[in-house]
């Protein structure tokens, strides 16, 4: 066989390896992921799940401070508190990512444990699937840029708590004696109006909490492995600025981070 012709081959044969695998998973297990997340993304995200109904995509920008030319998704939806029995209506923006690029940001990150870390994850359809229901748990693969989260969480009691949202995190107003929110109170119109506008100074600096859209990263975590100060107002800033880079790329350092350092996570992976 001439050499140019086995060149050809090769490259040939090349493409065709490539293309039915994406970083040592094969295609085949890949497109399965994707669509199983898929379908876990649609029916058990925040704004899809049962307590959950009529969820409506009202608009979109592009123009919010700090997220200029990234097409941001405004939702409004309704949740009911069951004691007692009350509904309770609210807008938030969100910037989620797709099936295929929340798998991606789990196997690459798994790839880079194993390349740096002595602890190895295996890559397999169990280990990727774990992480993927961790996150999906933890946040229903949701990123919240603005607005409020009614959630049930701390205490489940049947009545939902008013979660503020900037950026990926939970914070606090700096005029908190005006804008603290503490279940049974729910948000007046004026307040929800002013979480909407919030500025980056707007936050108060002391009440940032630490967990990080989407797979609930801890301030303390990151800080401990990437060597950085996290405190306050920072931690915010950290979180919108990895994330962007990761919904510009296939990889996330947030989801790296809890992968890496989160005990609870790595107990359920091998």
């Amino acid at each position: 066989m001439k050499p140019l012709l086995i060149i050809i081959l090769a490259i040939v044969l090349f493409d065709k390896s490539s293309a039915q695998s994406y970083n040592g998973v094969s295609k085949e297990t890949f497109d399965l992921i994707v669509n199983k997340t898929n379908m876990k993304l649609s029916k058990g995200g925040y704004l899809w799940c049962k307590k959950y109904h009529q969820a409506k995509l009202i608009d979109s920008t592009s123009t919010l401070k700090g997220w200029e030319g990234r097409k941001l998704y405004i939702y409004n939806y309704t949740v009911t508190d069951s004691k007692p029995y009350k509904s309770l209506n609210t807008n938030v923006i969100l910037y989620n990512p797709s099936a295929e690029k929340l798998t991606k940001w789990v196997i690459n990150a798994i790839t880079k444990n194993n390349t740096v870390n002595k602890k190895k994850i295996k890559l397999n359809l169990e280990n990727i699937n774990s992480i993927i229901n961790y996150i999906i748990a933890q946040s229903g693969g949701q990123f919240p840029v603005r607005g409020i989260v009614y959630e049930d969480i701390s205490p489940q009691n049947g009545i939902q708590e008013t979660y503020v949202f900037f950026d990926g995190v939970t914070v606090e107003h700096t005029d908190a004696a005006k804008y603290r929110i503490s279940a049974p109170q729910r948000a007046t119109t004026e307040q929800e109006k002013a979480f909407w506008n919030m500025s980056f100074e707007d936050i108060d600096d002391k009440q940032t909490k630490g967990k990080a859209r989407i797979s609930s990263t801890l301030r303390e975590e990151y800080s401990k492995l990437f060597d950085v100060d996290t405190k306050g107002r920072k931690w915010v800033e950290i979180v919108r600025n990895e994330y962007q880079k990761a919904m510009d790329t296939d990889f996330n350092n947030l989801i790296y981070c809890t992968i890496v350092m989160n005990d609870e996570l790595k107990k359920k992976l091998k």
